[in-house]
């Protein structure tokens, strides 16, 4: 996935986790459909326009109390300041992941190839991304620890 459309999903995600449908619906088209098959959907549907991803979320909100999208995976080493607020982060390819609360003044390190969530506490945060390293090369990063 090129650079510009990973930034583009995760928009899309922040998006929604902040503003639910109502967030994500600027990056999606107005003539969007999506249909979901029977072999797939226990109600299965065509779902077209902004209304019709509406419907398609109101249709798990009610069996769930809500929904997030939170998965990344960095391809760099990036470092974020928090510098109002609280909140979490976690890490891990494992459920539960471990959590880490976390609370102004801090900074935490994001790590290249691991799977990785934060979130502000109801009263929000200010988080800001500082600093971005590349990954090193899997031969050279293999060979650091080579014995």
């Amino acid at each position: 996935m090129s650079g510009e459309n990973l930034e583009t999903v995760q928009r899309g995600f922040d998006a929604f986790n902040e503003n639910g449908v109502e967030g994500i619906l600027p990056l999606i088209h107005p003539d969007f459909e999506a249909t979901t098959p029977p072999s797939l959907a226990s109600e299965p549907d065509t779902y077209r326009g902004h209304d019709g991803v509406r419907r398609w979320f109101d249709s798990f909100y009610e069996v769930m109390d809500g929904i997030r999208w939170d998965a990344r995976v960095l391809n760099c080493y990036a470092l974020h300041l928090v510098t109002r607020g609280s909140g979490w982060f976690e890490w891990g390819s494992d459920r539960p992941r471990t959590r880490l609360p976390i609370k102004a003044p801090a900074a935490f390190w994001l790590f290249p190839g691991l799977v990785h969530s934060y979130q502000p506490d109801a009263g929000g945060w200010t988080v800001t991304p500082v600093l971005a390293l590349p990954a090193p090369p899997r031969k050279s990063f293999a060979a650091t620890f080579a014995v």
